[in-house]
């Protein structure tokens, strides 16, 4: 169920591409390395990483992958579910909701689905790292995401409720 240790390194690899260079051609990987393979096969063939205009972008899978848009939304859905409610959402739940039925997905699969559709929605995330607030991701935050997925939890905050989020979590951080 688990990647071999090659494509551990692969996916690991390419966690970081998907923070820091989602925006360029082939997330600017170098080389023919197991993250190139992987970012072929499962975001660019896929259309989760593609260009609109000159801009490279991570969103939503093209139609011709209709499991695909069906877990892309799924995502979103239980986020902002569980948002709605007051609550925050972790990791480790949303990864094994994707390894379970109906999905079925491998664990190095499920990770990298989960993680770009995180990367994608992050302009609308809070993200929490053992509860507390975690208002940049660093390629060391995205290794323990991977590693740790339940010392982490997200929670959507609409683009008007940004503002009000974000003191809110400077005001508990005070308290």
């Amino acid at each position: 169920d688990y990647p071999s240790g090659s494509a551990m390194v692969g996916l690991k690899r390419l966690f970081i591409h998907l923070l820091e260079d989602h925006d360029k051609l082939d997330m600017g990987i170098v080389g023919r390395g197991p993250e190139y393979s992987i970012y072929l096969n499962v975001l660019k063939e896929t259309g989760i990483h593609h260009q609109i205009k000159e801009k490279w972008r991570i969103g939503r899978p093209s139609r011709k992958n209709d499991e695909l848009t069906s877990i892309w939304d799924h995502i979103k859905d239980m986020i902002i579910t569980r948002s709605k409610a007051g609550e925050k959402i972790s990791l480790a739940v949303l990864e094994d909701d994707l390894k379970n039925a109906p999905f079925g997905l491998k664990t190095g699969l499920a990770k990298l689905i989960l993680f770009s559709r995180v990367i994608e929605m992050l302009p609308n995330l809070s993200v929490y790292e053992e509860n507390s607030f975690t208002p940049i991701l660093m390629r060391d935050t995205v290794e323990r995401m991977m590693k740790l997925p339940h010392l982490f939890a997200i929670r959507y905050v609409s683009t008007s409720e940004v503002h009000i989020s974000l003191f809110t979590d400077i005001k508990d951080a005070i308290n």
